[in-house]
């Protein structure tokens, strides 16, 4: 089946270089079952007629689809779709970056800011303040193979803002500062999932455009008593995530 787009996105003032539009356009593909594991791409002179630029952006997008393992060259048969995914199970308290090393992926964080900012409609409830009040927050952007693929906002309980947190010094996941500085573990989390589009922070941080759908996660994360440690609010880029869910049903 022919790869799928819109040829307006690659005519379009955007701060994304063009490389990375194509290599987002083939993933979505992917996504959608346009493009199955274990399909080709097509030669590179039809994907250079087909976009309309350069042999140089071409090889850059499809680098950038190898480096993040989507795709792997075969010696003289071409470029062909991968058979992994990444896969996390939403019930686990793993975490994302224990979550990414049991699947046996490279992860990291990038901290773009921590301060005082004030408390969303949907987690001041939550984390027992006022709707008027600023808890320490922290933005955070999650790689995965070095492809940003998660947009982090987390609340922090308001027992902990007086603690310093520095920047610099934050472990990349937060279940191990709460175990290591705090000797506290996450006891009970709750979990409250949506698809939806990307807000204009999440476009810019995630690379994607305003028609790409998203799932955003809201995780509540408790003590042994009951008590809020921290809140997030996770937006996933669905190019790269597959998400999928267990149910199980009791009767009385």
């Amino acid at each position: 089946m022919p790869i799928q787009f819109d040829p307006m996105v690659l005519q379009e003032d955007s701060n994304v270089p063009k490389y990375k539009l194509i290599s987002r356009i083939i993933m979505e593909n992917i996504r959608t079952g346009s493009l199955l594991p274990g399909d080709q791409l097509p030669p590179e002179p039809e994907l250079i007629d087909m976009f309309g630029v350069s042999r140089i952006t071409v090889r850059a997008a499809v680098s950038d689809l190898v480096k993040k393992e989507i795709v792997s060259r075969k010696q003289g048969l071409g470029t062909f779709i991968r058979e992994s995914q990444q896969s996390f199970r939403v019930t686990e308290l793993d975490g994302f970056t224990k979550s990414c090393e049991l699947a046996g992926y490279s992860s990291r964080s990038e901290v773009i800011s921590l301060g005082m900012r004030p408390v969303p409609e949907d987690v001041y409830e939550f984390l027992r303040v006022r709707n008027t009040d600023s808890v320490l927050t922290l933005l955070r952007l999650r790689y995965v193979n070095d492809q940003p693929c998660m947009l982090e906002y987390t609340y922090f309980s308001p027992k902990y803002m007086t603690v310093q947190v520095y920047k610099d010094d934050l472990p990349s996941s937060l279940y191990e500062l709460f175990h290591n500085r705090f000797h506290i573990d996450t006891i009970e989390g709750r979990r409250y999932c949506e698809a939806t589009f990307p807000t204009e922070d999440e476009q810019k941080y995630l690379e994607l455009n305003d028609e790409t759908p998203v799932v955003r996660l809201l995780d509540l994360q408790f003590d042994s008593n009951g008590m809020p440690l921290f809140c997030s609010r996770i937006t996933y880029d669905s190019s790269v995530f597959q998400w999928g869910f267990i149910f199980s049903t009791k009767l009385s």
